[in-house]
C-alpha cells in the first residue's frame, strides 16, 4: 500500500502520531484516487506501543490512547460511550449480539464521534459539516455540544421526522439536500458554501473510522477472537474500523489470527457486493434504488468501499443481502426471539444471521458476533406498528 503523509495542523511533535496509507495502491503508486472516496488507513507506530497499557483497567481513551488520533487522552469528553453489552444469543450456541444501541445517543456513531472530535479540536478546529442519513448527524451534534462546535447536517429530505427532531434538540444545523444520501455526500465536497466547515463524513474523513477500533478491542477483551463479525455496510467505515482494530491486535502479537468479515447490504443496493463481483479494489456504484426503511443501509454508493473491499478481501470475507420483507422479519426476530430492539437499519444483520444459520454459510460451532449498530427508539412507533 503507498505510503502518504498525513496533512499536518499543529506544530506539536505529537501531530505525526500516525500516518496513512492507500488500501489500493502497491508500494510505488502514487494515489490520485476519486475524491468523493475514502482510501486511507490510519497506521501507527507500532514498535513502540507499549502493550502492557492495553491491559490495563482504564477508561477505554486512556487505555487504547497510543492507537488513537488524539495527542491526549485529557481532550476527550465522554458522555459515556463504549463499554457496550455483549448479548448471547438465546436462540443460537456461540451467537453473540455486540449492542451499540446502548450509546449515549443510540448508535456506534458516537464511537467515531467520541475519537474524532477531540482529535479536531486539538487541532484547532471548531468548525463542522457532514453527510448523513441520521445517525452520524445526531452524534456529531451531541458531541460537538460538549466542545461549543458548529456542526452542520446535511442530510436527506427523506429522512425520518424523529431524527430531525433530535438533531435540533443536540444542538446541530439542519440542511436537507436531494433525496438521498449520496447528493449530501458529493454537495459537501462541490459547494463552496461549505469550504469553511471540516468535512467529518465517514467516506472523506480517513479518521472517522478510528473510534470503530475501540469495539474490536472491547470483543477482544470479552471473548477473544470470534470466528465471525456480522456488521451493516453503508459507507463501509464501521466494517473498516473494526477490521483495523484486529488488525492492530494482530501485529502487536496480542492476537494470533483474525476474524473473517461478513458486511451485509439490502438488496438491489449493495455496491460493496458489486465491487466484489467483479474483483475491484475501489467501488461500484449502483444506478438506482428502492426506498426502504433501513434508510442508514440503502446505498447508492458506499464512500468507504476501497477501505471496506481491503477488510474483506484479507480475511476471506463476503457480502450478504437482505430484501426489505427479509428486512422486517429480521426486526421480528430480533424483539420477540432476541429480546433487542435495533432499529430498521441494523434489523438487517438480524435478517442477515438467519439467512446465513439457515444456509449454513458458516461451520457449526463457530463463534459469530452480530453487530447491532443502533437502538431502535427513535423508530418505535413505525416498528410496533409493522411488526405488531
Amino acid at each position: 500500500m503507498a505510503e502518504l503523509e498525513r496533512e499536518d495542523h499543529s506544530n506539536s511533535a505529537k501531530s505525526c502520531k500516525f500516518r496513512l496509507r492507500c488500501a489500493a495502491c502497491d508500494g510505488n503508486s502514487k494515489c490520485n484516487h476519486d475524491p468523493y472516496y475514502d482510501y486511507l488507513f490510519a497506521e501507527y507506530n507500532y514498535a513502540r506501543i507499549d502493550k502492557k497499557r492495553l491491559k490495563k483497567l482504564l477508561a477505554w481513551y486512556e487505555r487504547f490512547e497510543q492507537l488513537l488520533p488524539y495527542a491526549d487522552a485529557s481532550s476527550v469528553k465522554s458522555l459515556g460511550e463504549g463499554a457496550t453489552p455483549l448479548v448471547a444469543s438465546k436462540q443460537y450456541k456461540n451467537v453473540y449480539f455486540k449492542d451499540e444501541g446502548r450509546n449515549p445517543s443510540g448508535c456506534f456513531k458516537d464511537r467515531e464521534s467520541a475519537v474524532l472530535i477531540p482529535y479536531l479540536t486539538e487541532l484547532g478546529h471548531y468548525k463542522f459539516a457532514l453527510a448523513s442519513s441520521g445517525n452520524a448527524a445526531l452524534s456529531a451534534s451531541l458531541y460537538g455540544r460538549m466542545f461549543g462546535c458548529e456542526v452542520v447536517c446535511a442530510i436527506p429530505r427523506g429522512t425520518s421526522i424523529g431524527k430531525k427532531k433530535l438533531i435540533k434538540v443536540f444542538g446541530g444545523t439542519i440542511v436537507e439536500i436531494g433525496k438521498y444520501y449520496e447528493d449530501c455526500h458529493r454537495a459537501l465536497l462541490d459547494s463552496t458554501k461549505f469550504k469553511k466547515y471540516t468535512n467529518i463524513t465517514a467516506g472523506i474523513h480517513p479518521l472517522k473510522d478510528q473510534g470503530d477500533k475501540v469495539i474490536s478491542f472491547e470483543l477482544w477483551d470479552e471473548l477473544g477472537v470470534p470466528d465471525f463479525v456480522v456488521v451493516p455496510v453503508a459507507n463501509g467505515a464501521l466494517l473498516s474500523g473494526m477490521y483495523q482494530g484486529f488488525h492492530e491486535l494482530h501485529i502487536l502479537g496480542l492476537i494470533k489470527r483474525m476474524p473473517c468479515f461478513i458486511g451485509v447490504q439490502m438488496e438491489n443496493a449493495d455496491p460493496v457486493k458489486r465491487a466484489m463481483a467483479l474483483g475491484k479494489k475501489d467501488f461500484s456504484i449502483v444506478k438506482k434504488i428502492d426506498d426502504s426503511r433501513a434508510e442508514g443501509l440503502a446505498a447508492m454508493e458506499s464512500f468507504a468501499s476501497p477501505k471496506a473491499l481491503h477488510a474483506l478481501y484479507t480475511t476471506k470475507g463476503f457480502i450478504i443481502t437482505v430484501k426489505e420483507k427479509e428486512l422486517i422479519e429480521g426486526m421480528r426476530y430480533a424483539v420477540q426471539d432476541e429480546g433487542l430492539l435495533p432499529e430498521w437499519t441494523s434489523s438487517s444483520v438480524f435478517a442477515a444471521w438467519q439467512k446465513i444459520a439457515a444456509q449454513k454459510l458458516v461451520p457449526s460451532g463457530a463463534r459469530v458476533v452480530v453487530v447491532n449498530t443502533g437502538n431502535g427508539l427513535k423508530e418505535i412507533v413505525d416498528i410496533a406498528e409493522t411488526i405488531g
